[in-house]
């Protein structure tokens, strides 16, 4: 059922985690190493949350599940992990030693839009996405060690589904952490990939003014010599 609650032990992170991601985790703090021992006996699963500079939790997180699990000899252990579904606090049952929060899983609404449209909008994505890694490549900005050429950006578009596209870009390619965690918030991938095509068009013309700013510059001390 929709509105079906479960309880599930929460970690607050100073990013957003997304479904689809990979998160490596230490667990050292003493509450955390207690949680670490619960879950071995219940299963690998529990809720991570961003919580910003203020020390806010948010109250929309993913659940991840602990593939791989390594104890270190000081009772520390080292989790990688994957981003599973998205969900809702409903409540904080407790919070000793832990967070424990009673929540709701979330899913994308069904998708409404023709298939065409929707195509064309996860191209529109995949074109702004192109420019801005031009663009950075040009500025020698680091983005383009995650996206290589216009291949890459094509490749991501067709292995996906509109809601998996969305939250890779969301993932790798928006740095601003409200603005990813209002993405995470969303329940609809289409209005998703939209907003992100409107960030991510905002970001390229950013980055195209600095590049003709700077080529401006040159000029001028091209022509100074």
């Amino acid at each position: 059922p929709k509105d079906q609650t479960t309880e599930i032990p929460i970690v607050m992170y100073p990013s957003v985690v997304f479904p689809g991601a990979t998160l490596q985790l230490q667990a050292f703090e003493f509450r955390y190493r207690i949680m670490m021992h619960t879950l071995l006996q219940q299963g690998l699963k529990f809720g991570v949350i961003y919580c910003g500079k203020n020390g806010r939790m948010a109250d929309v997180g993913c659940i991840v599940h602990a593939i791989e699990c390594e104890r270190l000899i000081d009772d520390r252990f080292f989790l990688t992990c994957v981003g599973e579904d998205r969900f809702r606090v409903i409540e904080i049952v407790r919070t000793k030693p832990y967070v424990v929060a009673r929540i709701q899983v979330l899913n994308d609404r069904p998708i409404s839009e023709p298939q065409d449209d929707l195509g064309s909008l996860m191209q529109q994505v995949e074109q702004h996405l192109k420019n801005v890694a031009m663009l950075s490549d040009k500025l020698n900005l680091n983005l383009n060690q995650k996206l290589r050429g216009d291949h890459q950006a094509e490749q991501f578009r067709r292995m996906h589904s509109a809601a998996s596209f969305s939250f890779l870009i969301a993932r790798l390619f928006i740095d601003d952490r409200l603005e990813q965690q209002a993405l995470l918030q969303m329940n609809d991938s289409t209005q998703r990939l939209a907003r992100e095509g409107m960030y991510l068009e905002r970001r390229s013309k950013y980055l195209a003014a600095i590049a003709a700013i700077k080529d401006a510059f040159q000029h001028l001390s091209c022509n100074e010599k």
